[in-house]
């Protein structure tokens, strides 16, 4: 057996991850430093993607990348540019409909490709549908404009049946349309689904994903979609979402009733929540019990320092904060600090506040060398960061102050 041998096998079966630990193994013994990207990449792989423990291993594998020279097994056609890459192979593409088509046969040869975006303007979607390479996919991106009848035809084809995860960046995207994605036979094995430019589409989404059978489903991304006080209700009460991990959303809702909202089932099991409303107040975060799983949270933006002390009380497992454009000053930094979350979270983001100097340094002070801290466009100004790195220097690990607002 050669490297050849296992680039083959590889290939021919790219979800056997035993094949690629037994490829790490004979590349160890030979000194390749891409033994540990295969096996970090098979780590990362396995992880969920609203998982924090990701943020270590997407750092981990950065570090082994740089040692394996970025150098990746099997290869791909010329003019295919790579998405991505899983157990130390190219394992996505980003394509238009024509270069799919035009490459398809030599790439799925070429490389164990199991995540594709695909975009462009298209009456192609028949051939696309017809395509026995998209039985390999597991991981779809689609941004291609096209009429509701090329749509419907494209979703409705049984080759899609490996789909887990759908990422849609369609904006014409119809109750219709949606109805037919549902309904289709991959539908039962999707796992998450995010939505990408579907202005103003949010609630009739949620009403079409309410009533079909998605036993599955773990993640749900609105994107810009906006959601309602109606949308609430619809998660609040549909066993739809009853077994989300990862909910994403924004919109026009009530503080009253986001309160309400992560108070019912639907929250119990939230690992990751993100709800993004341009006058969420303290009221939002006003629970009679804590969540009890939840390791990642993002919201905003008219959040406060004061508002700081009850998100901290009623989210106990945080691992991820993400506070960005909000109103949160160096009297934020302080109950932070004397909360003694900071010492255990790989990420905050408290970028666009209203954080000077003083806060920052003082993040700085208690910086355990591994939290990444975001505090781009604050109160900070080019002095201010030199201050910082003369004063601190490289002890903070990947904190990270980028750009700035201020004189």
């Amino acid at each position: 057996m050669d490297t050849s041998f296992f680039v083959r096998q590889v290939i021919e079966d790219p979800f056997d991850p035993d094949i690629r630990l037994v490829f790490a193994d004979y590349l160890e013994e030979h000194e390749d430093a891409r033994s540990e990207l295969i096996r970090i990449q098979a780590e990362r792989a396995a992880v969920d993607i609203y998982d924090p423990r990701r943020l270590e291993l997407v750092a981990r594998e950065q570090e082994v990348l740089k040692r394996a020279g970025y150098s990746f097994f099997g290869q791909l056609p010329d003019g295919v540019p790579p998405l991505c890459s899983e157990g130390g192979f190219y394992s996505g593409v980003s394509l238009s409909v024509t270069a799919f088509l035009k490459h398809k046969s030599k790439l799925f040869k070429s490389a164990p490709i199991t995540t594709l975006r695909l975009d462009g303007r298209t009456g192609k979607l028949q051939r696309l549908a017809d395509s026995k390479e998209l039985k390999q996919i597991e991981n779809l991106t689609f941004a291609v404009n096209a009429g509701p009848e090329q749509l419907s035809l494209f979703f409705s084809s049984p080759n899609l049946i490996r789909l887990k995860t759908l990422k849609l960046e369609i904006t014409r995207l119809t109750p219709d349309i949606m109805s037919t994605i549902l309904q289709s036979a991959f539908a039962a094995n999707l796992r998450s689904i995010e939505f990408s430019n579907t202005y103003g589409t949010g609630d009739w989404v949620l009403e079409t994903i309410a009533g079909t059978p998605l036993p599955k489903l773990t993640s749900l991304a609105l994107g810009d979609s906006r959601v309602s006080e109606a949308g609430i209700a619809l998660l609040a009460d549909a066993e739809a979402f009853e077994n989300l991990e990862s909910l994403q959303f924004a919109g026009a809702f009530s503080s009253t009733a986001f309160a309400r909202l992560q108070e019912l089932g639907v929250c119990q099991n939230l690992v990751r929540l993100s709800a993004q409303q341009p006058s969420l107040t303290s009221t939002a975060f006003d629970l009679r019990s804590p969540l009890p799983h939840l390791r990642w949270l993002r919201a905003g933006s008219a959040l406060t320092s004061a508002d700081l002390k009850r998100i901290i009380r009623h989210y106990p497992e945080l691992e991820i904060l993400e506070l960005p454009g909000n109103s949160i000053d160096d009297t934020g930094v302080t109950v932070l600090l004397e909360s003694g979350i900071y010492s255990r979270l790989r990420r905050l983001d408290f970028s666009g506040n209203q954080i000077t100097l003083e806060g920052a340094e003082d993040l700085a002070f208690e910086h355990n060398g591994i939290t990444e801290v975001l505090l781009d466009q604050n109160a900070l100004n080019q002095a201010d960061i030199k201050s910082i790195r003369n004063r601190f220097g490289t002890r903070f690990g990947r904190f990270t102050i980028r750009r700035t607002r201020g004189t």
